[in-house]
């Protein structure tokens, strides 16, 4: 920018530029406003780096892999005290922020109260000791409302009591409940998010079996099928006919005789041949 140049003026220390005035020879002069130099804040010597805290927070889990929706979340602090300034606490469930209000200390430990949604909660914590150092801490906890439950049975109907019951969700199988069957055959697991799944049950030798269904609604049962009694008759020896072969629906199976390359051939309603054990 280009001004007109006038007089300067020393008032003390400084210099003023006054516009609209000529030269001290009676010409107007013009000059050149060069641009200010930047300006960096000077690192203030007095700044200290934020202190290091011998603190550790560590979740305090159930012994349960699930817990019901709302319930609250605790941390352990080792090695310091805990702040009792709740207003420097900064607690996130799945990446929303968690009211102070909702925040209490007693001693050591750091409880958020009615935290737990339905589904997987990733919770973060940053807290400070009592000298405001901060320490941070992370867990993920799945929670919810829904409970899993069905019946485990014999083949033939009659209920399964002491059957081990095992339901992991599909989502992340590391997420299981087990409980054992009553005398009814009934079992229940409680606590799970309204997702998918998969429940096994287990009884004794090598009786097992399994089904797979939304949390909160009806299981299919779960049947326990026998292998049979063993039959004497080799499995491939053909020559004695379908002496030994089972047939647990329908007709008895028959044998015919092999044709390479038949064809298509036409739907029969007879049962087909199956090995001993086969249902």
């Amino acid at each position: 920018m280009k001004i007109n140049w006038c007089r300067m003026l020393s008032l003390g220390a400084t210099l003023v530029a006054v516009a609209g005035m000529t030269g001290c020879d009676g010409r107007e002069q013009t000059v050149e406003n060069t641009p200010a130099a930047a300006v960096f804040d000077a690192p203030d010597p007095n700044e200290q780096e934020a202190p290091l805290s011998d603190m550790k927070l560590t979740h305090v889990r159930s012994s349960d892999a699930l817990q019901a929706q709302g319930s609250p979340v605790q941390f352990k602090a080792s090695g310091a005290e805990l702040s009792n300034d709740l207003s420097r606490y900064a607690v996130y469930v799945n990446r929303s922020i968690v009211d102070p209000a909702n925040l209490r200390i007693d001693g050591d430990l750091l409880t958020l109260t009615s935290a737990l949604q339905d589904g997987e909660n990733d919770v973060s914590v940053n807290a400070p000791d009592a000298k405001g150092a901060p320490v941070e801490a992370d867990t993920s906890i799945w929670a919810g409302t829904a409970s899993v439950q069905g019946k485990v049975v014999h083949e033939g109907g009659s209920p399964v009591a002491g059957a081990t019951v095992v339901a992991a969700l599909t989502e992340d199988p590391t997420v299981t409940a087990t409980t054992t069957t009553d005398h009814a055959g009934r079992y229940v697991l409680n606590n799970f998010p309204r997702q998918t799944v998969a429940v096994t049950a287990t009884g004794t030798g090598s009786l097992s079996g399994s089904t797979i269904g939304q949390a909160g609604e009806d299981f299919y049962d779960i049947v326990f099928w026998s292998f049979g009694v063993p039959v004497a008759t080799p499995n491939l020896d053909f020559s004695r006919g379908t002496e030994g072969w089972i047939s647990r629906r329908g007709p008895p199976p028959t044998l015919a005789d092999h044709v390479e390359n038949p064809g298509p051939q036409p739907a029969s309603s007879e049962s087909p041949i199956r090995s001993p054990g086969a249902r």
